[in-house]
């Protein structure tokens, strides 16, 4: 019976871990530049670059998404 549980809670964790994984990637491709949205088309590159470091869109996607599910 125990074997069973772990075997399910496994199961469980590896399928919460996809579902993150996915929703991430899906999120990201949708948005495009969310630093040029959100500047808008008059500002500066200097300014989209500022905005791009304040959300956190500069660094690498794995520092990203442990920060998203830290987050979450």
């Amino acid at each position: 019976m125990a074997v069973f549980a772990l075997r399910r809670l496994a199961l469980l964790l590896a399928s919460l871990l996809l579902a993150s994984v996915l929703i991430f990637f899906v999120l990201r491709l949708l948005s495009g530049d969310l630093a040029q949205v959100i500047a808008g088309v008059q500002a500066t590159p200097a300014q989209v670059e500022q905005l791009r470091h304040q959300l956190g869109t500069d660094r690498p996607l794995l520092a990203q998404y442990l920060s998203w599910i830290a987050a979450c």
